[in-house]
Protein backbone atom coordinates (compact mmCIF):
# COMPACT_ATOMS: atom_id res chain seq x y z
CA UNK A 1 0.00 0.00 0.00
CA UNK A 2 1.42 3.38 -0.97
CA UNK A 3 1.72 6.41 1.24
CA UNK A 4 -0.96 9.06 1.03
CA UNK A 5 -0.76 12.77 1.75
CA UNK A 6 -2.18 13.96 5.05
CA UNK A 7 -2.08 17.03 7.25
CA UNK A 8 1.07 19.00 7.99
CA UNK A 9 1.19 17.82 11.61
CA UNK A 10 1.28 14.19 10.51
CA UNK A 11 4.00 14.83 7.96
CA UNK A 12 6.13 16.58 10.53
CA UNK A 13 5.98 13.38 12.59
CA UNK A 14 7.86 11.56 9.85
CA UNK A 15 10.33 14.39 9.33
CA UNK A 16 11.39 14.44 12.97
CA UNK A 17 11.63 10.64 13.13
CA UNK A 18 13.81 10.59 10.02
CA UNK A 19 16.21 13.24 11.26
CA UNK A 20 16.29 12.32 14.95
CA UNK A 21 16.39 8.53 15.02
CA UNK A 22 18.52 7.63 18.04
CA UNK A 23 19.28 4.72 20.37
CA UNK A 24 18.98 6.85 23.51
CA UNK A 25 15.63 8.52 23.97
CA UNK A 26 15.25 12.04 22.72
CA UNK A 27 12.30 13.80 24.35
CA UNK A 28 11.49 16.87 22.29
CA UNK A 29 8.41 18.84 21.36
CA UNK A 30 7.19 20.70 18.31
CA UNK A 31 4.16 22.89 17.54
CA UNK A 32 2.83 23.15 14.00
CA UNK A 33 1.59 26.43 12.56
CA UNK A 34 -1.90 24.98 12.87
CA UNK A 35 -1.40 24.81 16.64
CA UNK A 36 -1.03 21.05 17.04
CA UNK A 37 1.45 20.11 19.77
CA UNK A 38 3.68 17.04 19.26
CA UNK A 39 5.97 15.45 21.85
CA UNK A 40 8.50 12.99 20.42
CA UNK A 41 9.93 10.10 22.43
CA UNK A 42 12.45 8.36 20.17
CA UNK A 43 15.07 5.88 21.38
CA UNK A 44 15.73 3.77 24.47
CA UNK A 45 13.78 4.71 27.61
CA UNK A 46 16.30 5.45 30.35
CA UNK A 47 16.16 6.77 33.91
CA UNK A 48 15.33 10.48 33.92
CA UNK A 49 13.30 10.39 30.71
CA UNK A 50 10.12 10.65 32.78
CA UNK A 51 11.29 13.96 34.22
CA UNK A 52 12.31 15.22 30.80
CA UNK A 53 8.91 14.18 29.50
CA UNK A 54 7.10 15.97 32.33
CA UNK A 55 9.08 19.10 31.48
CA UNK A 56 7.84 19.01 27.88
CA UNK A 57 4.30 18.10 28.96
CA UNK A 58 4.14 21.08 31.32
CA UNK A 59 4.07 23.32 28.22
CA UNK A 60 0.84 21.94 26.74
CA UNK A 61 -2.69 21.17 27.87
CA UNK A 62 -3.14 18.89 24.86
CA UNK A 63 -0.64 17.03 22.67
CA UNK A 64 0.06 13.90 20.66
CA UNK A 65 2.98 11.78 21.85
CA UNK A 66 4.83 10.18 18.92
CA UNK A 67 6.82 7.08 19.82
CA UNK A 68 9.60 4.95 18.37
CA UNK A 69 11.65 2.79 20.74
CA UNK A 70 12.81 -0.75 21.43
CA UNK A 71 11.99 -0.27 25.11
CA UNK A 72 13.97 0.41 28.25
CA UNK A 73 13.17 1.12 31.90
CA UNK A 74 9.71 -0.17 32.83
CA UNK A 75 9.11 2.09 35.84
CA UNK A 76 10.25 5.16 33.87
CA UNK A 77 7.86 4.25 31.05
CA UNK A 78 4.98 3.82 33.48
CA UNK A 79 5.67 7.26 34.96
CA UNK A 80 5.53 8.72 31.45
CA UNK A 81 2.32 6.82 30.73
CA UNK A 82 0.69 8.12 33.89
CA UNK A 83 1.56 11.68 32.84
CA UNK A 84 -0.03 11.05 29.44
CA UNK A 85 -3.21 9.70 31.02
CA UNK A 86 -3.46 12.60 33.47
CA UNK A 87 -2.99 15.15 30.66
CA UNK A 88 -5.40 13.34 28.34
CA UNK A 89 -2.85 13.14 25.53
CA UNK A 90 -3.12 10.89 22.47
CA UNK A 91 -0.26 8.61 21.36
CA UNK A 92 0.91 7.48 17.90
CA UNK A 93 3.28 5.02 16.22
CA UNK A 94 3.62 5.63 12.48
CA UNK A 95 5.10 4.44 9.17
CA UNK A 96 7.06 1.27 9.75
CA UNK A 97 8.14 2.34 13.23
CA UNK A 98 8.15 0.01 16.21
CA UNK A 99 7.30 0.73 19.82
CA UNK A 100 8.27 -2.26 21.93
CA UNK A 101 8.39 -3.42 25.54
CA UNK A 102 8.45 -0.38 27.86
CA UNK A 103 7.55 1.91 24.94
CA UNK A 104 4.37 -0.10 24.39
CA UNK A 105 3.30 0.71 27.96
CA UNK A 106 3.60 4.42 27.15
CA UNK A 107 1.59 4.00 23.94
CA UNK A 108 -1.26 2.30 25.82
CA UNK A 109 -1.81 5.43 27.93
CA UNK A 110 -2.95 7.48 24.94
CA UNK A 111 -6.55 8.47 24.26
CA UNK A 112 -6.80 7.68 21.45
CA UNK A 113 -3.92 5.35 20.61
CA UNK A 114 -3.05 5.75 16.92
CA UNK A 115 -1.22 3.15 14.83
CA UNK A 116 -0.43 3.47 11.14
CA UNK A 117 -0.88 0.51 8.83
CA UNK A 118 2.81 -0.39 8.56
CA UNK A 119 3.74 0.32 12.20
CA UNK A 120 3.58 -2.14 15.07
CA UNK A 121 3.73 -2.31 18.85
CA UNK A 122 5.41 -5.20 20.69
CA UNK A 123 4.63 -6.54 24.18
CA UNK A 124 6.29 -9.07 26.45
CA UNK A 125 6.58 -9.89 30.13
CA UNK A 126 8.96 -7.76 32.20
CA UNK A 127 12.32 -9.28 33.04
CA UNK A 128 15.59 -8.85 34.88
CA UNK A 129 18.93 -9.14 33.10
CA UNK A 130 21.70 -10.84 35.05
CA UNK A 131 24.96 -11.22 33.11
CA UNK A 132 23.06 -11.37 29.82
CA UNK A 133 20.50 -13.91 31.04
CA UNK A 134 16.92 -12.66 30.98
CA UNK A 135 14.45 -13.93 33.57
CA UNK A 136 10.82 -12.91 34.07
CA UNK A 137 10.27 -10.56 36.97
CA UNK A 138 7.28 -11.31 39.19
CA UNK A 139 7.51 -7.90 40.83
CA UNK A 140 7.81 -6.17 37.48
CA UNK A 141 4.81 -8.01 36.04
CA UNK A 142 2.78 -7.07 39.11
CA UNK A 143 3.65 -3.38 38.64
CA UNK A 144 2.74 -3.57 34.95
CA UNK A 145 -0.51 -5.42 35.75
CA UNK A 146 -1.56 -2.72 38.18
CA UNK A 147 -0.73 -0.01 35.64
CA UNK A 148 -2.72 -1.70 32.86
CA UNK A 149 -5.66 -2.12 35.20
CA UNK A 150 -5.60 1.60 35.97
CA UNK A 151 -5.70 2.23 32.20
CA UNK A 152 -8.84 0.08 32.02
CA UNK A 153 -7.17 -2.37 29.66
CA UNK A 154 -9.47 -5.41 29.18
CA UNK A 155 -8.33 -8.70 30.71
CA UNK A 156 -7.95 -10.27 27.25
CA UNK A 157 -5.59 -7.50 26.19
CA UNK A 158 -3.76 -7.55 29.52
CA UNK A 159 -2.99 -11.25 29.09
CA UNK A 160 -1.81 -10.68 25.53
CA UNK A 161 0.44 -7.81 26.62
CA UNK A 162 2.18 -9.76 29.39
CA UNK A 163 2.27 -13.38 28.18
CA UNK A 164 5.19 -13.35 25.72
CA UNK A 165 8.54 -14.39 27.25
CA UNK A 166 11.40 -11.84 27.41
CA UNK A 167 13.01 -13.30 24.27
CA UNK A 168 10.00 -12.65 22.01
CA UNK A 169 7.19 -10.17 21.42
CA UNK A 170 3.42 -10.30 20.98
CA UNK A 171 2.73 -7.81 18.20
CA UNK A 172 -0.20 -5.42 17.88
CA UNK A 173 -0.75 -4.29 14.30
CA UNK A 174 -3.51 -2.68 12.27
CA UNK A 175 -4.76 -6.13 11.33
CA UNK A 176 -5.03 -7.72 14.78
CA UNK A 177 -5.61 -4.85 17.23
CA UNK A 178 -9.34 -5.50 17.53
CA UNK A 179 -8.85 -9.24 17.94
CA UNK A 180 -6.47 -8.85 20.89
CA UNK A 181 -8.85 -6.47 22.63
CA UNK A 182 -6.95 -3.17 22.41
CA UNK A 183 -8.87 -0.08 21.30
CA UNK A 184 -6.74 1.45 18.54
CA UNK A 185 -7.27 4.23 15.99
CA UNK A 186 -5.86 2.92 12.70
CA UNK A 187 -4.45 5.60 10.40
CA UNK A 188 -2.97 5.39 6.90
CA UNK A 189 0.76 5.64 6.33
CA UNK A 190 1.83 9.21 5.76
CA UNK A 191 4.33 11.10 3.62
CA UNK A 192 6.24 14.32 4.10
CA UNK A 193 5.00 16.42 1.21
CA UNK A 194 2.34 18.40 3.10
CA UNK A 195 4.58 19.68 5.89
CA UNK A 196 6.46 22.43 4.07
CA UNK A 197 4.14 25.16 5.27
CA UNK A 198 4.32 24.10 8.91
CA UNK A 199 7.99 24.73 9.66
CA UNK A 200 10.73 27.23 9.08
CA UNK A 201 12.25 27.65 5.62
CA UNK A 202 15.33 25.55 6.45
CA UNK A 203 13.21 22.67 7.74
CA UNK A 204 10.86 22.86 4.77
CA UNK A 205 13.79 22.77 2.36
CA UNK A 206 15.23 19.72 4.14
CA UNK A 207 11.90 17.94 3.97
CA UNK A 208 11.48 18.73 0.30
CA UNK A 209 14.93 17.31 -0.39
CA UNK A 210 14.40 13.95 1.34
CA UNK A 211 11.57 11.51 1.98
CA UNK A 212 11.34 8.39 4.12
CA UNK A 213 11.07 5.09 2.24
CA UNK A 214 11.20 2.51 5.03
CA UNK A 215 12.52 1.42 8.44
CA UNK A 216 14.77 -1.49 9.46
CA UNK A 217 15.36 -1.54 13.20
CA UNK A 218 17.13 1.72 14.04
CA UNK A 219 17.93 2.38 10.36
CA UNK A 220 15.85 4.69 8.18
CA UNK A 221 15.92 4.14 4.42
CA UNK A 222 15.29 7.43 2.64
CA UNK A 223 15.42 9.09 -0.78
CA UNK A 224 17.54 12.15 -1.51
CA UNK A 225 15.81 14.10 -4.26
CA UNK A 226 18.88 16.31 -4.74
CA UNK A 227 20.92 13.25 -5.83
CA UNK A 228 18.70 12.00 -8.67
CA UNK A 229 16.44 10.27 -6.13
CA UNK A 230 19.31 8.12 -4.86
CA UNK A 231 18.67 6.22 -1.63
CA UNK A 232 20.56 6.32 1.65
CA UNK A 233 20.58 4.82 5.16
CA UNK A 234 20.47 6.92 8.33
CA UNK A 235 20.81 5.92 11.98
CA UNK A 236 21.40 7.78 15.23
CA UNK A 237 23.39 6.58 18.22
CA UNK A 238 23.50 7.07 21.98
CA UNK A 239 26.58 9.33 21.88
CA UNK A 240 24.72 11.82 19.66
CA UNK A 241 26.36 10.70 16.41
CA UNK A 242 24.32 10.36 13.22
CA UNK A 243 25.62 8.03 10.51
CA UNK A 244 24.43 8.30 6.91
CA UNK A 245 25.64 6.15 4.02
CA UNK A 246 24.22 6.10 0.52
CA UNK A 247 24.55 6.13 -3.24
CA UNK A 248 25.72 9.16 -5.20
CA UNK A 249 25.29 8.32 -8.90
CA UNK A 250 27.25 8.50 -11.09
CA UNK A 251 30.18 9.18 -8.75
CA UNK A 252 29.87 6.15 -6.47
CA UNK A 253 28.83 6.31 -2.82
CA UNK A 254 29.30 8.53 0.22
CA UNK A 255 29.40 8.51 3.99
CA UNK A 256 28.27 11.35 6.29
CA UNK A 257 28.83 11.65 10.04
CA UNK A 258 27.64 14.42 12.33
CA UNK A 259 27.44 15.12 16.02
CA UNK A 260 26.27 18.40 17.55
CA UNK A 261 29.13 18.15 20.09
CA UNK A 262 31.64 18.74 17.28
CA UNK A 263 31.04 22.49 17.44
CA UNK A 264 34.56 23.44 16.32
CA UNK A 265 34.02 22.10 12.78
CA UNK A 266 33.88 24.71 10.02
CA UNK A 267 32.69 24.34 6.44
CA UNK A 268 35.54 23.57 4.05
CA UNK A 269 37.87 21.96 6.60
CA UNK A 270 39.46 18.63 5.63
CA UNK A 271 40.65 15.75 7.78
CA UNK A 272 41.85 12.19 7.37
CA UNK A 273 40.01 9.61 9.44
CA UNK A 274 40.65 5.95 10.10
CA UNK A 275 37.49 3.87 9.66
CA UNK A 276 37.57 0.24 10.77
CA UNK A 277 34.76 -2.31 10.58
CA UNK A 278 35.15 -4.90 13.36
CA UNK A 279 38.69 -6.31 13.05
CA UNK A 280 39.07 -5.64 9.31
CA UNK A 281 41.94 -3.50 8.13
CA UNK A 282 41.37 0.21 8.67
CA UNK A 283 40.43 2.50 5.80
CA UNK A 284 42.30 5.81 5.54
CA UNK A 285 39.48 8.12 4.54
CA UNK A 286 39.80 11.82 3.56
CA UNK A 287 36.75 13.78 4.73
CA UNK A 288 35.60 17.35 4.26
CA UNK A 289 33.19 19.45 6.30
CA UNK A 290 29.94 20.41 4.57
CA UNK A 291 26.80 22.01 6.00
CA UNK A 292 23.61 19.99 6.33
CA UNK A 293 21.15 22.74 7.19
CA UNK A 294 22.93 24.44 10.07
CA UNK A 295 24.89 21.31 11.11
CA UNK A 296 28.56 20.88 10.17
CA UNK A 297 28.88 17.36 8.78
CA UNK A 298 31.85 15.17 7.87
CA UNK A 299 31.51 13.75 4.35
CA UNK A 300 33.61 11.15 2.49
CA UNK A 301 33.13 9.71 -1.00
CA UNK A 302 34.11 6.17 -2.02
CA UNK A 303 33.91 3.94 -5.08
CA UNK A 304 35.34 0.67 -3.71
CA UNK A 305 32.48 -1.77 -3.13
CA UNK A 306 34.61 -3.56 -0.53
CA UNK A 307 33.65 -0.71 1.80
CA UNK A 308 29.99 -1.66 1.39
CA UNK A 309 30.83 -5.35 1.88
CA UNK A 310 32.55 -4.66 5.20
CA UNK A 311 29.70 -2.39 6.33
CA UNK A 312 27.18 -5.17 5.65
CA UNK A 313 29.16 -7.79 7.59
CA UNK A 314 30.18 -5.61 10.51
CA UNK A 315 28.81 -5.54 14.03
CA UNK A 316 30.52 -2.22 14.76
CA UNK A 317 32.55 0.56 13.18
CA UNK A 318 35.35 2.45 14.93
CA UNK A 319 36.32 5.90 13.69
CA UNK A 320 39.57 7.56 14.78
CA UNK A 321 41.36 10.80 13.97
CA UNK A 322 45.09 10.18 14.31
CA UNK A 323 45.26 8.19 17.54
CA UNK A 324 42.14 9.78 19.06
CA UNK A 325 38.78 8.01 19.11
CA UNK A 326 36.05 9.92 17.32
CA UNK A 327 33.28 7.39 17.89
CA UNK A 328 32.48 3.68 17.93
CA UNK A 329 29.05 2.71 16.62
CA UNK A 330 27.00 -0.48 16.81
CA UNK A 331 25.92 -1.51 13.30
CA UNK A 332 23.09 -3.80 14.36
CA UNK A 333 20.86 -4.80 11.41
CA UNK A 334 23.20 -3.26 8.83
CA UNK A 335 22.83 -6.26 6.47
CA UNK A 336 19.01 -6.09 6.56
CA UNK A 337 19.14 -2.31 6.20
CA UNK A 338 21.34 -2.68 3.10
CA UNK A 339 18.73 -4.99 1.53
CA UNK A 340 16.15 -2.25 2.13
CA UNK A 341 18.54 0.28 0.57
CA UNK A 342 18.92 -1.86 -2.57
CA UNK A 343 15.14 -2.32 -2.82
CA UNK A 344 14.69 1.44 -2.51
CA UNK A 345 17.26 2.14 -5.20
CA UNK A 346 15.70 -0.38 -7.58
CA UNK A 347 12.28 1.16 -7.00
CA UNK A 348 13.58 4.60 -7.96
CA UNK A 349 15.20 3.25 -11.13
CA UNK A 350 11.95 1.48 -11.98
CA UNK A 351 10.03 4.73 -11.61
CA UNK A 352 12.44 6.50 -13.95
CA UNK A 353 12.15 3.76 -16.58
CA UNK A 354 8.42 4.37 -16.81
CA UNK A 355 9.20 7.64 -18.63
CA UNK A 356 8.92 6.88 -22.37
CA UNK A 357 11.17 9.83 -23.15
CA UNK A 358 13.97 8.61 -20.86
CA UNK A 359 16.14 7.59 -23.84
Amino acid sequence: MGFRKVSAWAASVLYVMLVHTSQAAEVTSYTTRGGTHLIFVIGDIVSGDDERFKGEASKYSDATVVLESDGGKTVTAIEMGETIRLKGYSTAVVNGSQCNSACALIWLAGAPRALSRSARVGFHATYTDAEGKRSESGVGNAIVGRYLTLLNIPVKALVYATSAPPSSLNWVTASNATAVGIDVKIIDDIELDDASSSRSTSSAETEKDTSLWGKTGSWSTAIDHTLSDACFLLSGFSDGTYFRIGFNPPDGSYLMILNSAWASLREGQTFKLSIQFDTEGAWGVPVSVIMMGDKPTLMARFTDNSFWAEFIRANAVTINRDSRRVTKLNLLNSAAAFKSLIACQRAQKGALQKDPFQD
